[in-house]
């Protein structure tokens, strides 16, 4: 929960002492946790989809608005350098459009689905899109 509340905060810039502002934990032991701990990703991502709902299904219910389950399944997390030139390639990096910037680019084409009411817009899930994983009628 720490690390959910931390990431999510503003001006979270991805520092250990960022993330020792929202525990009761010293900094040293955040640190060592992300190094050293072990934990269940599916368990971060559940939590993750069970919170989004509650809120924006609050949200939905209190301000007797509608809730919107969006989906993107274009969006491309551009990289820098092709894997050919990188130090430490990053797996399944391609070449894909870019409908942001009009053209052909090197990175991660992710999945979000997004849950919206009126302002409040949270995220469900955010997956890279595997084009290996795809049966020819274009269905996962």
């Amino acid at each position: 929960m720490t690390y959910l509340a931390a990431a999510t905060a503003k001006d979270f810039r991805g520092k250990v002492v960022d993330l020792a502002e929202y525990s009761h934990c010293h900094r040293t032991t955040i640190g060592h946790f992300l190094a050293e701990g072990k934990w269940d990703e599916a368990v971060l991502q559940n939590k993750i989809k069970a919170e989004s709902v509650r809120h924006v299904l609050g949200e939905s219910k209190r301000m007797s608005e509608p809730l919107f389950v969006i989906h993107d399944d274009d969006t491309i997390c551009e990289k820098s350098k092709f894997s050919s030139q990188a130090t430490s390639p990053i797996e399944q990096t391609g070449f894909h459009h870019s409908h942001l910037k009009g053209k052909v680019v090197w990175g991660h084409q992710v999945q979000a689905t997004i849950l919206q009411c009126r302002d409040m817009s949270l995220i469900y899930s955010i997956d890279l899109y595997d084009k290996t994983n795809t049966s020819a009628d274009g269905k996962v």
